[in-house]
């Protein structure tokens, strides 16, 4: 079914309706485009052109393979650019399909292997991660586990998010609810676009998300071309529409980010558009000196000269009253690590304890430098596999905390050394 005759319904629901001057929350958009191939360079350089920044899930054992795929040297382009690069295992396989033939193991390599890959060659802390043909198990958790345990803070599938239709009216089938609820971090959903879509049908898909009520919207995409086959490409023209317009109604409510931010909450702030107030009117002039005996008053004219004379006595100003040597001090926002532990089977295991002034955004656990894992919720702890042969026997574990506000504070450093695993 096409694009638009799922829109359609929405269309009719708001016929005649007043339009909006602005979205009643912000739409949140999320370019992805998935399995890093060359032609995707030229939809960085356009995003980026606009201002605006997308998330690149690439596969590195195919990284430079074919010409087909972008080279190291293209993915620290796009780094630069300010774009993020996210994960989609080594070789792009079907982790559903892999854990059932070959285990939680195959696919702990697949996963775990491909984040370290694309982490020390692009020196990267690589957090976002997109399942291969949106494939993971629904029922069994392995699979999220799994990416969760090997320093992924989100994983995005490519399911659920459809504009309404007369069969599915409900808003949470428009766009994902925000901020994302903690268990859908490891399974947020996205609209996957293909080739019959065109950059108009996109646009209706966008503007329904809003009219629903705003939230995130993730389209998925992978090939950037004009007729190269696959049937899931865009063509450059399409994507620069779709680009424009959204930096045409960005003040009604339309805001792009990576994957990342969403899921950190920091998200770019809808532009204020509102029409600046005009000058305040200085007042009326008595002669070429403005303020002048004949003058009106403006705002020149009611401050004195420093050389005048004084008017007379004027009254004593009073000092400022020193502070209450009582009034509280605010709480410091800090984070503090229990002693590590490791178990026989490997699993490594420390909590933090936070003090903060206000409400906490999450902790992130580093372990030797890289990112391992993300709590939200208290009490914050890591439970953390290191991957047999590519971990340190000395691990060196950090915490840090973000608040609300965005600030931040990292925790001193706890050593543990880990037996080898067989």
């Amino acid at each position: 079914m096409r694009m638009r005759a799922r829109v359609a319904a929405l269309a009719v629901m708001l016929a005649g309706a007043a339009p909006a001057t602005a979205a009643a929350a912000p739409t949140v958009v999320t370019f992805g485009f998935d399995d890093g191939t060359t032609n995707q360079l030229e939809a960085a350089a356009t995003l980026a052109a606009a201002g605006m920044k997308a998330t690149f899930y690439v596969n590195s054992g195919n990284v430079g393979k074919t010409p087909e795929f972008m080279t190291w040297d293209d993915l620290t382009h796009l780094r630069d650019l300010g774009h993020e690069i996210g994960g989609h295992t080594t070789n792009h396989v079907n982790l559903e399909q892999l854990l059932a033939t070959q285990g939680a193991e195959a696919v702990e390599a697949e996963v775990c292997e491909d984040r370290d890959a694309i982490s020390e060659a692009l020196e990267l802390d690589v957090v976002s991660f997109a399942y291969p043909n949106g494939a993971y198990d629904k029922t069994d958790p392995t699979i999220r586990q799994i990416v969760a345990e090997c320093g992924y803070t989100s994983a995005r599938t490519t399911e659920g998010i459809n504009p309404p239709t007369e069969t599915q009216p409900a808003c949470d089938v428009c766009a994902e609810p925000l901020p994302v609820s903690e268990n859908r971090y490891f399974r947020t959903r996205a609209l996957q676009l293909r080739t019959q879509d065109t950059d108009e049908e996109v646009i209706d898909a966008i503007q329904a998300a809003a009219e629903a009520g705003g939230g995130w919207l993730q389209l998925v995409l992978h090939d950037v071309c004009d007729g190269c086959g696959g049937g899931y490409e865009i063509s450059p023209d399409e994507l620069r529409t779709i680009v424009a317009w959204l930096q045409e109604h960005a003040c009604e409510g339309y805001v792009v980010a990576r994957v990342r931010d969403v899921i950190e909450d920091d998200i770019p702030d809808v532009p204020d558009c509102a029409p600046e107030p005009p000058p305040a009117s200085g007042g009326g002039g008595g002669g070429a000196g403005g303020g002048g005996a004949g003058g009106g008053g403006g705002a020149a004219a009611a401050l004195a000269p420093a050389s005048a004379p004084s008017a007379g006595p004027q009254p004593p100003v009073e000092a400022a009253a020193p502070p209450s040597a009582t009034a509280a001090v605010p709480t410091p926002l800090a984070v503090t690590l229990s002693r590590p532990r490791t178990s026989r089977s490997g699993l490594v295991t420390v909590s933090a304890t936070v003090t903060a002034p206000g409400p906490v955004r999450f902790v992130r656990f580093l372990v030797n430098g890289r990112s391992v894992a993300v709590d939200r919720t208290a009490p914050y702890r890591l439970r953390w596999r290191p991957t047999p042969g590519r971990t340190a026997r000395r691990l060196a574990i950090t915490a840090e905390v973000v608040a609300a506000d965005g600030t931040k504070a990292s925790s001193t450093t706890r050593t543990l050394r880990v037996r080898a695993r067989r």
